[in-house]
Parts: C-alpha cells; sequence; structure tokens
C-alpha cells in the first residue's frame, strides 16, 4: 500500500469515527479493506461533508443559546361564567329532590355522583362531595371557589345535594 493511500485510510478512519453514532469497529473494517484511490477520495469527501454537518449544528446550537421557556398563546377561549339555575334555598322546586336531599341525603348523592359521571362511591371518600360540587362547577361554568363549595357543603349539607341534583336534571 502506497504512503498517501495509507495516510488517506488513517485520515478517513479518524473522521468517520468522530461522526457520533458510528462503530469504530465497522470504520476500521470498512477502510482496511482495499479499494481504489477514487473510492477511496469519494469516502474521504462523504465524511468530511458529514463531519461538516456535524459541526456546523454543533456550532449553530452553542450559538443560539435558550434564555426563556416557551409561553402559552394567549388564544384561550373565555366562556361567560354563569350562576346556578336554582338557589340554594329552592329545594322545594322539586319536590322528590327535597325529599330526597332531606331524608336520605347519602342516597341523593350517590345519585348525583353517578348522574355526573362518576364513581356511585365517590361521595363516600373524604373530599369526594366537595370534588362533585367543584367539578360541577367547572364544567358548567359556574361562578364560585372551592372556599365557597366547602362551606355550602358543610353547613347546607342537604340543600346544596338538592341544588346539585337539580342542576343536572335542567343541564341535561
Amino acid at each position: 500500500m502506497s504512503e498517501p493511500m495509507a495516510l488517506c485510510e488513517i485520515g478517513l478512519q479518524r473522521r468517520i469515527s468522530s461522526v457520533p453514532g458510528t462503530d469504530p469497529v465497522a470504520v476500521a473494517a470498512a477502510v482496511a479493506t482495499p479499494c481504489s484511490p477514487s473510492l477511496s477520495s469519494h469516502l474521504l469527501r462523504a465524511s468530511e461533508m458529514q463531519f461538516e454537518m456535524h459541526d456546523n449544528v454543533k456550532g449553530k446550537a452553542m450559538s443560539y443559546p435558550v434564555t426563556s421557556q416557551p409561553q402559552c398563546a394567549n388564544t384561550c377561549y373565555q366562556t361567560q361564567l354563569s350562576d346556578w339555575h336554582t338557589g340554594l334555598t329552592d329545594c322545594c322546586n322539586d319536590m322528590p329532590v327535597c325529599l330526597c336531599g332531606t331524608f336520605a341525603p347519602l342516597c341523593l348523592a350517590c345519585r348525583i355522583s353517578d348522574d355526573f359521571g362518576e364513581c356511585c362511591c365517590a361521595p363516600y371518600l373524604p373530599g369526594g362531595l366537595h370534588s362533585l360540587r367543584t367539578g360541577m362547577r367547572e364544567r358548567y361554568h359556574i361562578q364560585g371557589s372551592v372556599g365557597h363549595d366547602w362551606a355550602t357543603l358543610t353547613f347546607c349539607l342537604p340543600c346544596a345535594l338538592c341544588q346539585m341534583a337539580r342542576e343536572l336534571k335542567i343541564r341535561e
């Protein structure tokens, strides 16, 4: 093997093996196989192009550091908040719901949970009723807060359950 050819193969091997994702053993085997000078020069030029592309990408990635995080576009749709269709003390508007809420509030809570699309056992879980009422407010875009939901369910449980049941009836 001539000296220029050997130097060419060594340079080729170094160039190819410096590109990320190349297997050094496969590069050594490919370069060690005898080939014509024209094929060797083509391989060398291809490896140089690959090396230059790698250098260009690497240089650009380093020259433009990330200085801020992506921000949310303001294309969110604003929906108008509404109120509950019936008031908290309008229990007598729907007498069957009123009687169920008064004498069997947990049965009414299970029915509300099931009608809302949740497990009927959700009211028995700690915070289950609160999450149902808050979820109902969020789904139907009803004004209020988590604190207001907590106070309503803590101090006016039968009335709150009746209001939730009436709201589901009206919205369906």
